[in-house]
């Protein structure tokens, strides 16, 4: 049999062309749809009406996707701008770079490098709340755990011709889904035909290429509320750069040591040598009995120095005195 290759992963992108977003909310509506989520409760102080058109005000574990509206001023007259807000699905996510528990955030190959959250699996560490640059997801604080947009895997990735809810509810074709040439090709073409306009999201420097792109009718990002340059956070760079190789470094530095020092100086820390046996000397009978009389001589001289030590100590101490006696008790 012929060696089999590996198959290259089709990188799939969400196209959102600004201008042709009327508002309509209908991409909202289709995603709490098809994900089977709540409707918000306006009365909540983070889910109540904002200044404008906007419902809800904010993205939350809830809303995966809301429908921001912009007032500008163009040519001395007021415009709305409207674009929608979800997850981007970065290709090199920082929330999949320091999320500690097992396949609760990856990378869905199947549905063109979805980034996906698994919130069975998620802890509420929060890490990837903390790290998002465009703070998309979202923390559920009755079930502890986070949620943010899937760009419909598990419904794009059973055939080619599905879309997410998103794309496919869209009236006025704002949103567009495919392949990252195809879709690549219609955002430029789209730019060059308009005056002002440019695409937000396409190009390694937006953290290796976005998996959602935009193109916005101004060259200022902010105005849509969006970083110019997105970055890692710099916790996260000194995390996965320095602090995270020590922890796997130093357990096998340390274990190097303790078997370095069990082997050169021992289990109790004492290094233990062995001195050498001293050689038996061997007396004669003369020599050994001038030894005993010196021995003998020595002990009767330290007799007589204790004698003399004990005389004057006594003399030293204070006598001792009695209470008068003053005759039998009545």
């Amino acid at each position: 049999m012929p060696p089999q290759t590996k198959k290259s992963v089709r990188r799939k992108i969400l196209l959102v062309d600004t201008s042709k977003c009327v508002g309509c909310r209908a991409c909202q509506m289709a995603c709490k749809e098809w994900h089977e989520t709540k409707s918000e409760n306006m009365i909540e102080p983070d889910s109540a009406l904002a200044v404008g058109y906007e419902s809800p005000k904010d993205l939350s574990y809830k809303t995966w996707i809301r429908v921001q509206s912009i007032e500008t001023t163009r040519d001395g007259q007021v415009r709305w701008l409207f674009k929608p807000t979800l997850c981007l699905h970065c290709a090199d996510a920082a929330c999949l770079e320091v999320c500690p528990q097992t396949n609760c955030i990856y990378k869905d190959t199947k549905s063109g490098n979805s980034i996906v959250l698994n919130d069975a699996r998620c802890i509420g560490c929060l890490y990837c709340v903390y790290v998002c640059p465009f703070s998309i997801p979202r923390y559920n604080p009755e079930t502890r755990t986070v949620y943010k947009c899937t760009r419909c895997y598990d419904k794009v990735s059973a055939s080619d011709s599905h879309l997410p809810a998103c794309v496919q509810a869209c009236p006025s074709g704002a949103l567009s889904f495919g392949d990252y040439e195809e879709i690549g090709a219609l955002a430029r073409k789209r730019a060059e035909s308009g005056k002002n306009v440019s695409i937000y999201g396409d190009g390694a420097a937006y953290l290796g290429g976005l998996g959602v792109i935009y193109l916005l009718e101004s060259t200022d990002t902010s105005l849509y509320g969006l970083p110019s340059l997105p970055r890692f956070p710099t916790s996260v760079s000194v995390w996965q750069g320095l602090w995270k190789p020590l922890t796997y470094i130093t357990p096998a530095v340390v274990l190097l040591f303790w078997i370095l020092h069990y082997a050169l100086i021992g289990p109790l820390g004492v290094k233990v040598v062995e001195e050498p046996e001293e050689e038996e000397i061997e007396l004669t009978p003369e020599e050994y009995e001038r030894m005993i009389h010196a021995k003998r001589e020595a002990g009767k001289m330290m007799q007589v120095v204790d004698k003399k030590k004990f005389i004057r100590h006594r003399h030293k101490l204070p006598r001792k005195r009695f209470p008068p006696n003053r005759g039998p008790v009545s």
